[in-house]
């Protein structure tokens, strides 16, 4: 397995838009194969994306969604300390196996857990209850929305105050006016939100949120070349306007750090099911997906809507999912792909 690190400045403002116009949290692995297939055309041509299309199809090649991590470096020494890198949250209700202070308000807030306390879940999951049952005072919640093991962070000296001061993450409203193009007279007034992406600071350390996915399979020079091109160009939207800019990328090796045993599968990727998959799913979300073709440079014609799984969904069974062909019956220029496959974890390890 393979992560993909995407660094960014400190401030550094990000745009992923929702079906409703929103600002999402998340750059899903769909809107991810869309950018990968986009510079693999400006480096290669458009003819090179079929080759990249049945990489995917295969499943030679499999990807997530990105994420955020945390890079710790000691301030005094400025070495680097700690990696830490969050997932989203099992779509499942929790249970505290104990009397505790903290609220199942709190617990349901979480929208992104370490990849050591996604182990910890998996083995806690009780099939009985069909609930995660864990005790609450081992989980540190950070930002409201971030949590990880208390003892996976037990060598840092950081205390329960400066964890709770964190915020890596912050929207930022910006007001605008839209000009129109022939008279230039200012006509509607809006506001855009832009996902901030901040370094936070303790008294022993620099902490430095990255954005990252993991890459399964055959890793090919030219889908190489399409991930450092991200560098350039960017993700997200409202990228003229300085949003979705990147420092560097690294591709790194890495052992695989979750559970191999399990009753269930969780997905940490966008994934629209075959029809003879639906019956597979277990504990999940739906979300819709739309927009317009963008064609190198932006279309004013829509895409075909859709509703996917989202990222942290549950099954019972492995699933393929499929990629899809979302042109308008009018548009004939090309297809326009979306990528539904799913990159799946085990879950449920320790199942009663």
């Amino acid at each position: 397995m393979k992560v993909v690190k995407l660094h960014v400045d400190h401030h550094a403002p990000f745009h992923f838009g929702d079906a409703s116009g929103d600002l999402a949290k998340t750059f899903s692995s769909d809107q991810l194969f869309s950018a990968l297939a986009n510079n693999i055309s400006l480096l290669y041509g458009p003819e090179k994306i079929a080759d990249f299309l049945q990489f995917v199809a295969k499943e030679e090649l499999t990807f997530s969604s990105l994420y955020l991590g945390l890079d710790f470096f000691a301030t005094k020494e400025n070495h680097h300390v700690k990696t830490i890198y969050f997932l989203p949250r099992p779509k499942i209700d929790f249970y505290f196996s104990n009397e505790s202070y903290r609220s199942f308000k709190e617990f349901k807030k979480i929208e992104y857990v370490s990849s050591q306390l996604l182990n910890t879940l998996s083995a806690s999951w009780n099939r009985e209850k069909e609930a995660i049952v864990i005790d609450a005072e081992t989980v540190q919640i950070v930002s409201g929305q971030f949590a990880l093991l208390k003892e996976e962070i037990a060598d840092l000296n950081i205390s329960e105050k400066e964890w709770e001061a964190l915020s890596f993450l912050t929207v930022h409203v910006r007001p605008g006016v839209e000009v129109n193009r022939l008279h230039s007279t200012s006509e509607k007034y809006f506001s855009r939100k832009d996902l901030i992406v901040r370094y936070q600071h303790t008294k022993h350390y620099t902490i430095k949120p990255f954005l990252y996915f993991y890459l399964e399979g055959e890793l090919p020079s030219f889908v190489k070349a399409a991930i450092y091109l991200l560098a350039d160009e960017g993700i997200g939207g409202q990228r003229s306007q300085g949003c979705g800019l990147l420092k560097r990328i690294e591709v790194l090796d890495v052992s695989e750090p979750f559970t191999e045993e399990g009753t269930l599968w969780m997905n940490i990727a966008t994934y629209f099911p075959k029809k003879d998959e639906v019956d597979k799913l277990y504990s999940y979300e739906m979300e819709k997906r739309n927009g317009y073709i963008y064609s190198q440079g932006g279309t004013t014609t829509r895409k075909k809507s859709i509703f996917v799984i989202r990222e942290g969904s549950l099954f019972t069974g492995k699933v393929e999912g499929q990629i899809l062909d979302l042109k308008p019956d009018f548009f004939q220029n090309h297809p326009i792909y979306f990528y539904g496959k799913p990159m799946l974890l085990r879950f449920g390890g320790g199942s009663k």
